[in-house]
């Protein structure tokens, strides 16, 4: 038992303070404790999980902290580990302890013979007279593992952790590889984070790498980046190296920013005028591209006032005339593409666009001002938009592959949405239009391809029989002995005409007013619409239902079945008959 005293934790009604005493026996406390104990216990569990041990691989267990002097909490340990490694001492001066022995042996030798700890001068062991000239001197104490994941923030604030949580340090992590998500790009802003969130703004920000690249870097290059912690833990550095096309690779140049503030105000202020003179479609002039060289290469450097300058003149050069932006530039053409492809264009230059324009009159029917233009409405989420001027390209241009492979991407992807969101009105649509749309056959669309026998069974359940009908009559001319194609269209005709018989049977009759000039006289021709629909459903179903049966396959089947219910020979004449 233990007694528990609280003083002046209470108060009666004059507001005098009252003390509580009270004893409490170890079963009790024990069982107030339990729950979080065993917690205490899922956490060792999960520890030997996560670095594939088990209590069987564990040589010895040291009790730090007061907690663990609590006999429930020894004897649980104890039950996981054994009795014999579960090492108990004094927990309030193991710390201390350990930090004493680090200490003493960072300035010894350990000999490899008798493993006698020696002072870092000797050249033999004094116990056993080993030669110790070739033995290392210690390191300093080095950490332990990461308690969180170190990685960097991709598109969409995504955290792509490349050393996992549990790592020991210091370390130097493998290669990952990225890519490059657009031409000629000069740098790329890399912001490392150490967390477990998913989400990268969400975690702990440990710095920003600006990493250099050469010119006339393809879109796709990929870039292999490797960090390093220290025997703190702490991120002290980066490794990055460029893949090129042709196989060859080359150290590139990082460099960190932690914090300081000039440097940081200056590379955000670089980045939104990069964003913003992409939009203005003068971000491949001679003219921007020499300034921003220059102002890259005063901010690797340090160059505060030198950044500072070149950094000014962009901003001064951005807001000039497009017109006069662009007389560096050898294909104006492109740079108008460029610049009205953006759709980002403020309102009081739409007539200084106007006059471009007017200089390439042929501009809106180029298949690449519409193929830009169709990048720019995926950018704002404009999909339906971007695949009608994908169509057109294609309608006019077949060859145009970036066309086709664009809009089979962004086919597959709204009609996986569709698929997940279960709307089947809009992918019996998109299925529809992605076939008119997309040539068969070939390496670029085999993905949607793979949709087509799916197509009519959507329709279906899209309500649009009319579809699915027309699809597969129109494979059965392609193979009329196509079986399941026929047994398909008899199916669907026999049901989509019974069901228009039961709705007709619930409606009054739908009369159709129809009059035709016969002998230079008025005819009424009025029929009820529904029962002339019904027949011709009811006649479609019939013969191809007539179809199936008079196929050799059907009767086939019918004899081998009726021959084996009934064990009764049956003729090959007789069914002929």
């Amino acid at each position: 038992e233990a007694e528990i005293i609280l003083t002046g934790i209470l108060e009666d009604k004059e507001r005098n303070l009252i003390d509580v005493c009270e004893e409490i026996t170890r079963e009790q406390f024990e069982k107030m404790i339990l729950p979080e104990v065993d917690k205490s216990m899922d956490l060792i569990h999960q520890s030997l999980e996560n670095s594939h041990l088990t209590p069987e691989d564990i040589h010895n267990v040291l009790l730090v902290g007061g907690s663990t002097l609590i006999p429930l909490i020894q004897r649980k340990i104890i039950d996981i580990f054994g009795k014999d490694k579960v090492l108990i001492s004094d927990p309030m001066t193991a710390v201390a302890k350990g930090a004493s022995i680090v200490a003493k042996r960072v300035k010894t030798i350990e000999c490899p013979n008798c493993k006698a700890e020696n002072p870092l001068e000797a050249q033999k062991c004094f116990s056993c007279g080993e030669n110790l000239e070739q033995v290392e001197p210690p390191d300093e104490l080095k950490g332990g593992v990461t308690l969180f994941h170190y990685g960097i923030q991709t598109i969409g604030d995504r955290f792509e952790p490349i050393i996992e949580k549990g790592t020991p340090y210091p370390i130097d992590s493998e290669p990952v590889e990225f890519f490059t998500i657009r031409d000629n790009a000069r740098r790329l802003k890399v912001v490392v984070y150490a967390g477990m969130d998913e989400v990268a703004s969400k975690n702990e920000k440990q710095g920003t790498l600006w990493i250099e690249l050469p010119p006339n870097v393809p879109k796709g290059t990929g870039v292999y980046l490797s960090l390093s912690l220290d025997s703190d833990g702490v991120w002290k550095g980066t490794k990055v190296k460029l893949v090129m096309e042709d196989g060859s690779s080359r150290e590139v140049t990082a460099y960190a920013s932690r914090g300081e503030k000039w440097r940081d105000m200056a590379e955000e202020r670089l980045e939104e005028l990069e964003k913003k003179c992409e939009e203005r479609g003068i971000i491949e002039t001679d003219r921007f591209q020499k300034l921003y060289n220059q102002a890259i290469e005063a901010l690797n450097k340090n160059d505060k006032q030198r950044a500072e300058s070149k950094i000014q003149e962009i901003e001064n050069n951005c807001g000039k005339n497009l017109e006069v932006m662009m007389i560096n530039s050898n294909n104006l053409q492109t740079r108008v593409l460029n610049q009205l492809a953006s759709c980002l264009v403020a309102a009081d230059r739409d007539r200084e666009i106007e006059q471009l324009i007017q200089k390439l009159p042929s501009i809106a029917d180029n298949p690449e001002f519409r193929y830009h233009k169709a990048i720019s409405l995926v950018k704002q989420d404009r999909i339906g938009d971007a695949l009608n001027e994908l169509r057109e390209i294609i309608k006019t241009k077949p060859e145009f592959e970036k066309a086709k492979k664009l809009a089979s991407h962004l086919y597959l992807h709204q009609i996986t949405l569709s698929i997940k969101e279960k709307d089947y009105d809009k992918l019996s649509f998109l299925l529809n239009e992605a076939f008119q749309t997309l040539p068969e056959d070939e390496e670029i669309t085999k993905e949607i391809s793979k949709y087509k026998d799916i197509f009519p069974i959507v329709s279906i359940k899209a309500g649009n029989r009319e579809k699915a009908a027309k699809y597969w009559e129109e494979k059965m001319i392609k193979n009329p002995h196509d079986q399941w194609t026929i047994y398909n269209l008899a199916l669907l005709y026999y049901w989509w005409a019974l069901g228009a018989e039961q709705d007709y049977g619930k409606q009054e009759k739908q009369v159709r007013k129809k009059y035709i000039m016969k002998n230079g006289k008025l005819v009424d021709q009025t029929t009820s619409g529904d029962l002339e629909e019904d027949t011709k459903l009811w006649r479609k179903a019939i013969a191809y239902w007539v179809m199936i049966i008079n196929s050799n396959n059907f009767w086939k089947e019918w004899k081998d079945f009726r021959e084996k219910s009934t064990g009764i020979k049956i003729n090959d004449k007789d069914i002929n008959d």
